[in-house]
């Protein structure tokens, strides 16, 4: 990984901010205001294509013939998110309560 990243740096040296950390936290502050506004940005094109992929979630659901609509791709999918889900859930839960006992 670190050859990799030297390798980045030599590849693209004005992106380099040489000095001590102090001094490269105070010359990124516009870079940083960049990405926060590019972030800030792209929001409304995140919520507006969750919402859509809720709405044709729901479009599956409510009609009567769940399994014609869904594909066995999404069907694992779901699966697989469920899954991770419950398993955040109950690692959640037994770190938060130091032990294994519920």
């Amino acid at each position: 990984m670190a050859s990799y990243l030297r390798g980045l740096a030599r590849q693209f040296p004005t992106y380099v901010v040489k000095g001590k950390t102090e001094v490269a936290w105070e010359t990124t502050s516009e870079l940083r205001m960049k990405y926060l506004v590019t972030t800030m940005e792209a929001l409304p094109a995140r919520v507006e294509a969750a919402h859509a992929e809720l709405r044709s979630l729901r479009e599956k659901v409510w009609t009567r013939r769940v399994a014609e609509n869904v594909s066995v791709q999404e069907a694992a999918t779901a699966a697989l998110c469920a899954a991770e889900l419950m398993v955040w859930f109950f690692g959640g839960r037994i770190l938060g309560s130091g032990s294994l006992q519920m």
